[in-house]
């Protein structure tokens, strides 16, 4: 994944910011599936378990965390 997964979700501009990062590495899925559940088409490195782990946790924080909906946000940034 070229996504950087190491981080913490707190604030509205950080979900902002990994959405966005997602979104432009092609990485991107529906915030409310389990990434292990996600078939990856067409990425030269799809995800590992751990990584899965990892986009799972990251969207819980964001749902948890903020404000912020984050498959209104990948919609926004897929118009």
């Amino acid at each position: 994944m070229k996504t950087n997964l190491e981080r913490t979700i707190k604030t509205d501009q950080e979900a902002i910011d990994f959405l966005t990062e997602l979104y432009r590495n092609g990485e991107c899925f529906h915030p409310e599936d389990d990434a292990h559940d996600v078939v990856w088409h067409g990425l030269k490195s799809p995800p590992t378990g751990y990584e899965c782990e990892l986009l799972n946790l990251l969207m819980g924080q964001i749902e948890s965390n903020t404000n912020i909906d984050a498959c209104e946000i990948l919609i926004d940034l897929d118009q």
